[in-house]
């Protein structure tokens, strides 16, 4: 043989050309497989994250292709979608760079694990693993850990749906939307997902999605779908109604409707055509799905701006 150090595309390539001169040195099919499974084993000392799929879905280890896929090319979008919110770049529309796409991508490796349907990805080399060199961790290592740690705490409901709400919001609407992609699949194809990074880290790491957790996070998503917070906005009142909503056109020229209660028309007509300050609660509903904003303010407090007061 050539070398045990030989990779299998330059053995291959040996063996191609056919200039195989020195009997010591003769490479043959078998060496060519040798190095292949050598290769692959060097592969396997790095991070990898095995999804295992089980359920209903799921029957003699069989699942189909289009759960399969559709597994598969979620998580990897979620996991993306997570980089790019920590890389600052937490957008719902519009292409993921190809940086860190690059960067959070997980690959497929040519290896067998026995259960009911697994999938062994490559998430990092052993040559790029960083949990024990004690350099920084990478892109595609603190996306997963985030993802893992989300799913875990909506398996345990440990911290409250509110702080789960605050860690999915944290992810970026790109992560949430595609969460709330996985759980739909979760729940409609009656399969449960199982994550476990490892090995390449100090200590293997698991986390899992079936459809009672699936259909917690597809719950936490919508509902917290809506943000609420008090405001103060100064302007012009320029509509009083008993039908429609109050007005109030504020300095840039924007005009915003403000809800008010039944007792309130009558004493919004004494601020009329002046300049007011009023205190709202702004709700900012958010469409998982597109994306889409749309803001409502319901009147609290009115009184006369500084200035005209």
């Amino acid at each position: 043989m050539t070398g045990d150090s030989s990779s299998p595309e330059q053995l291959w390539q040996t063996l191609m050309d056919g200039e195989q001169t020195d009997e010591a040195s003769v490479v043959t099919a078998a060496d060519i497989n040798t190095a292949t499974l050598a290769e692959m084993s060097a592969l396997q000392q790095g991070k990898t994250l095995q999804m295992r799929l089980a359920g209903a879905a799921v029957q003699r280890n069989r699942v189909a292709v289009k759960t399969a896929a559709s597994a598969l090319s979620t998580l990897q979008e979620v996991i993306s979608s997570i980089g790019a919110a920590r890389s600052g770049q937490a957008t719902l529309f519009g292409q993921i760079s190809r940086e860190i796409r690059s960067a959070t991508e997980l690959q497929m490796t040519p290896v067998t694990t026995p259960g009911s349907v697994v999938f062994t990805l490559l998430a990092e080399p052993s040559a790029e693993s960083t949990d024990e060199s004690g350099s920084e961790p990478s892109l595609l290592a603190e996306s997963l850990a985030e993802l893992l740690r989300i799913l875990n705490e909506v398996a345990n409901d440990s911290l409250g749906e509110q702080e789960i709400a605050r860690q999915i919001r944290g992810a970026g609407p790109r992560a949430a939307k595609h969460l709330q992609s996985l759980s739909d699949l979760i729940v409609a194809d009656d399969i449960s997902m199982e994550l476990t990074l490892g090995p390449g880290t100090q200590h293997r790491k698991f986390a899992s999605l079936d459809r009672r957790s699936a259909a917690f996070l597809k719950e936490i998503i919508k509902s917290n779908a809506i943000d609420v917070s008090e405001e103060t906005l100064e302007g012009i009142l320029v509509t009083v109604s008993s039908v429609d909503p109050a007005a109030i056109l504020l300095d840039d020229g924007e005009k915003v409707s403000l809800r008010t209660s039944p007792g309130h028309p009558q004493k919004l007509q004494d601020f009329y055509d002046q300049r007011v300050r009023v205190t709202v609660r702004a709700q900012v509903r958010r469409s998982v799905s597109t994306g889409r904003e749309t803001t409502s303010y319901d009147l609290l407090h009115i009184e006369l701006s500084s200035a005209d007061r």
